[in-house]
């Protein structure tokens, strides 16, 4: 699990450098899922995010780090992350 924060926490740190406000694409980039799953997790409450137009979201990366401490499993191969309940 340690390995898998690091990970995150070097993806927003290199992210922060710009901004600590993310975009859904960007977000979905570091949590390694797609943009549609990012939106479904923010209508669910599962990671806080805010809809500042009829089609735009916008994410705290302190929002998305501690979303990926909570939820986040490595996978066991090197390709990304799983959501725990997902199939490999």
């Amino acid at each position: 699990m340690q390995k898998s924060q690091d990970h995150i926490s070097q993806l927003l740190r290199l992210t922060l450098r710009e901004n600590s406000i993310l975009r859904i694409h960007q977000v979905a980039a570091i949590l390694h899922v797609s943009c549609r799953t990012v939106r479904h997790l923010a209508l669910t409450g599962k990671l806080r995010g805010y809809k500042t137009g009829p089609r735009i979201w916008t994410f705290h990366s302190a929002d998305v780090e501690a979303y990926a401490n909570r939820y986040m499993d490595p996978l066991l191969n090197m390709d990304g992350w799983r959501c725990p309940g997902q199939r490999i």
